[in-house]
């Protein structure tokens, strides 16, 4: 069990509330194609469009996003939130897992790229629930 302080949870559910899911979660996804170009083998149905602006890449960065907002508003139930996706993704899609440590990395590069506050502090409390949030969608890896 991760502890946090009542501080620490309004930062995150603050932060990952104000962004807009398809935006945002594109925008991440093509930073990590661009940055990390092996994880487009992931996405083939994708065809070969890997900008943030695709529309396939939008809605696979609102569904990501999604999901992150929902366990931002309940972190304590993250392990039970991310269940699901932790088993498709071991089991039928075959991700390595250390994709998902580069995708939370971009997503941490685009919110530094907002407008608002991103102190060092800011850094660590949402560095820390991405980190958990890997290690709940990492969970039923064999």
């Amino acid at each position: 069990m991760v502890q946090r302080s009542q501080a620490e949870l309004d930062v995150i559910q603050g932060k990952w509330a104000a962004l807009d899911p398809e935006k945002f979660g594109g925008k991440a996804l093509a930073r990590m194609f661009v940055v990390y170009p092996w994880t487009k083998r992931y996405f083939g149905k994708f065809g070969g469009r890997f900008k943030a602006s695709d529309p396939v890449v939008m809605e696979h960065g609102a569904k990501v996003m999604g999901k992150m907002q929902v366990a931002a508003k309940d972190p304590e139930k993250i392990k039970e939130i991310f269940e699901y996706l932790s088993k498709r993704h071991s089991d039928t899609i075959h991700v390595d897992p250390e994709n998902f440590k580069l995708l939370g990395s971009c997503m941490l590069v685009e919110m530094a790229m907002t407008k608002g506050d991103w102190s060092p502090e800011i850094e660590a409390i949402n560095r820390k629930f991405v980190d958990v949030s890997i290690a709940a969608l990492s969970r039923k890896y064999h």
